[in-house]
């Protein structure tokens, strides 16, 4: 009898969407040479989950969600990056998760990305 295709465990399923989208984490490395590190959207851990939903829709502030990706310590040195500027520095992480986004679209759906 041949083998299912569709025959999962919970590690090949997640290895599966890893290849999908490139990497479970996004980085982003600081002037400093430094690397800072947060999960690609498909792998939100519960709690930055429940973080980001706790965060108003309606606002237009990119801090919040800023701060639940990176966590206090990592929001602090790329605040630093852009000279204490928060607003500005949370802009950016919120600019590369729509960028990550769109290019695991493009990539799931068979589409050439940047490389």
């Amino acid at each position: 009898m041949a083998r299912s295709r569709n025959k999962f465990t919970r590690e090949t399923a997640r290895q599966q969407m890893v290849d999908a989208v490139g990497s479970d984490q996004i980085e982003y490395q600081l002037d400093s040479g430094e690397t800072l590190h947060w999960p690609h959207p498909m792998f939100y851990p519960r709690s930055v989950r429940d973080d980001l939903l706790a965060v108003d829709e309606d606002t237009v502030d990119s801090r919040p969600v800023a701060r639940a990706l990176l966590g206090k310590e990592q929001m602090a040195k790329l605040t630093e990056q852009f000279d204490g500027d928060e607003d500005d520095a949370a802009d950016e992480v919120v600019r590369i998760v729509g960028i990550v986004q769109r290019e695991s679209t493009a990539r799931m759906n068979g589409r050439p990305t940047r490389s």
